[in-house]
């Protein structure tokens, strides 16, 4: 048996900000990173994948989330 495990990086407003709105909906959160592995039934890795994703709303990182992600202002812009 494989396992995938996924972990997603979000950006958010700033503490006090509002949240931005898109096409009528409020967006509280948007992904900023998205990293994977493949497992096998050992925990082994078999495989890999990691990929930043440029900033579409929140074109700022969030204080708090860069102190915990060391993610910079820089890095959203590359995607």
């Amino acid at each position: 048996m494989k396992f995938a495990v996924l972990d997603l990086e979000w950006n958010s407003a700033p503490p006090g900000g509002k949240p931005r709105q898109r096409g009528g909906k409020k967006l509280v959160f948007e992904i900023m990173e998205i990293g994977a592995l493949m497992l096998d039934d050992r925990g082994t890795v078999l495989g890999s994948f990691h990929r930043r994703i440029r900033a579409e709303v929140y074109r700022k990182i969030n204080p708090y989330i860069a102190k915990v992600t060391k993610v910079k202002n820089a890095d959203l812009r590359c995607g």
